[in-house]
């Protein structure tokens, strides 16, 4: 791999309409480099039931008309597919901005708010 990017894979395992639908195999991959005003993303695979619904948020991070922070903070329908986007964007910015034990505690917080 490249020195200076980043990948993050998002199992569906944790994303309760997939739990739901029996679809848990898939994932969203994130291939980004960490910069000084946030993380930039340079690729994105999502696989699994409705990945075609997914990938469109991710276009719209790529083409700069949305954040990380806005996927990672948008209020997406309950349950719905596409928590696992918010879930990966949300982790990404955790492994970008936190350290130690705080890094720790929010992976914790995350998993338990699912």
């Amino acid at each position: 791999m490249v020195t200076g990017y980043e990948h993050l894979e998002a199992g569906r395992n944790e994303v309760d309409r997939a739990v739901v639908t029996g679809t848990q195999k898939g994932f969203v991959k994130l291939i980004y480099k960490k910069e000084l005003k946030g993380p930039k993303l340079l690729g994105v695979t999502v696989v699994g039931a409705r990945a075609g619904e997914l990938i469109q948020e991710w276009v719209y991070v790529m083409t700069g008309k949305i954040s990380l922070a806005d996927v990672a903070s948008i209020i997406h329908v309950y349950p719905t597919f596409s928590m696992a986007n918010q879930k990966a964007a949300g982790e990404v910015l955790a492994e970008t901005y936190l350290k130690g034990w705080t890094k720790r505690i929010v992976h914790l917080l995350m998993k338990l708010g699912r």
